[in-house]
């Protein structure tokens, strides 16, 4: 399953970076940016986060510091922008995240205990928007984008190892759609985006595993699967920057 999802991902974006360079009549665009977002519910990872600390507290660890719960996620992208009459069409590498880390002593100070959690998504997005406002150096109008993504739920509790060390109890495959309004600033050689955003996904996340087999394996809380479901709605603004290739 995990192969026709690679496969449709690569097929997807050799689509739209093909697509994107044959459709630029009016210039090509190298594009980097950086995002924040923020998600409408994160009640699951919140119990999840409390049910880790409180557990710590009552086993008698000194927290030096404590996990937190979501709140701005952040993150890179990176892809191509074309405009073709008053259309401008793009796409991106997208990757935002949310990380927090706790460590802990022993009451004798004798040992520490560290844990880090990552958790956010990685995909690539199509956007199409229209400009209603097209002037030679100021671009703005309504527009659409379409995601493939991952989301994921990240967990490390092993401070002497890098990366490889997380452990993905989720790592779910989702798609969604964006209302987003670019307002960009520039000309053919240079130009600077505004892009505001509202995400609603296809489907809703499950994070029992993050709970039970993963941050507080032994001794979690028996939630409800309602308790325990993420709605991934979200909203936030990136800001890029591009860069002509092609007039």
């Amino acid at each position: 399953m995990k192969k026709i999802l690679y496969t449709i991902v690569i097929v997807f974006l050799n689509l739209i970076i093909t697509s994107t360079y044959l459709s630029a009549q009016n210039g090509l665009f190298i594009m980097c940016g950086y995002g924040l977002e923020q998600y409408k519910n994160t009640d699951a990872v919140s119990l999840v986060v409390n049910d880790y600390n409180n557990y710590n507290t009552s086993s008698g660890l000194i927290a030096k510091k404590k996990l937190e719960s979501p709140g701005l996620f952040k993150g890179l992208k990176l892809g191509m922008k074309s405009k073709v009459g008053k259309m401008s069409m793009s796409f991106n590498l997208n990757y935002s995240q949310f990380i927090s880390s706790a460590v802990s002593n022993d009451s004798l100070y004798l040992a520490e205990y560290f844990t880090k959690i990552k958790i956010g998504n990685v995909g690539v997005c199509l956007n199409y928007a229209l400009n209603m406002i097209d002037k030679e150096h100021f671009r703005t109008g309504p527009g659409i984008s379409l995601n493939i993504e991952k989301f994921r739920m990240y967990c490390r509790k092993d401070k002497s190892y890098g990366t490889s060390a997380y452990e993905k109890p989720v790592d779910k495959f989702m798609m969604s759609a964006s209302a987003i309004w670019p307002i960009s600033f520039g000309g053919e050689k240079f130009n600077f985006d505004v892009i505001p955003y509202y995400t609603l996904p296809f489907w809703k996340v499950d994070a029992s595993l993050f709970n039970s087999e993963e941050l507080n394996m032994g001794h979690h809380t028996a939630y409800t699967q309602e308790q325990m479901t993420i709605n991934p709605v979200r909203w936030g603004v990136a800001v890029a920057l591009n860069f002509g290739i092609k007039e």
